[in-house]
């Protein structure tokens, strides 16, 4: 399963798009709500936030039992989640993981994040149990910061990759997406649950 956390002024159906094309439709996508804001352009275009990031782990706590609990439980494996989050998704995922890298071992943080894996978080996410984090650059100077971020949760023992898909701008989709997809496969290869996620697309 992967937990897609979308941005502020987002929406998750985006997200769940997105995710869905990067997994070829081979794997469960959860993509939390959060809370509406006053300020989406129309009733029928409404855009979302999460208040923070307790309020998002007790979403995403709330979703898991419930879909454990219903006729999609057979769908859902029993490890670990990949977090996927762009954005305020990825920076309160960072919080969440420090808090609960066994429960989160695999980050996947897009164009977010970042400056939140100070050392103490690294720290934290490798003694506690985490395993793998990818940093998704889409603007410049991001790869200058992550790079160094990477390399500290290598020495820790944490896998990590930078994934840099240009000078693009504050996005998930269309050429980032593609970075993703590319570089997915050889980051989740020791992951048997999606062996058949990546056999589906050769």
């Amino acid at each position: 399963m992967v937990i897609a956390t979308h941005g502020n002024y987002d929406r998750p159906e985006w997200q769940c798009q997105v995710w869905s094309e990067i997994l070829r439709k081979q794997a469960f996508v959860l993509c939390p709500r959060g809370v509406g804001r006053p300020d989406s352009p129309a009733a029928d275009d409404p855009r979302f936030t999460y208040k923070d990031n307790r309020e998002l782990e007790r979403e995403v706590d709330a979703a898991l039992v419930a879909l454990r609990a219903s006729d999609y439980a057979p769908f859902i494996d029993e490890g670990a989640p990949v977090w996927a989050g762009f954005s305020l998704g990825a920076i309160m995922g960072v919080a969440i993981a420090e808090r609960r890298p066994k429960d989160f071992t695999t980050l996947i943080l897009v164009e977010g994040g970042v400056d939140r894996f100070r050392d103490e978080t690294a720290r934290a996410f490798a003694k506690g149990g985490g395993k793998k984090v990818m940093f998704v650059c889409a603007q410049r100077g991001c790869k200058g910061v992550a790079t160094p971020r990477a390399k500290l949760l290598e020495r820790l023992g944490v896998s990590s990759v930078v994934v840099d898909a240009g000078n693009i701008g504050h996005a998930y989709s269309g050429p980032v997406a593609d970075a993703i997809g590319l570089e997915l496969p050889a980051f989740l290869a020791d992951d048997p649950r999606f062996l058949a996620v990546f056999r589906a697309g050769e």
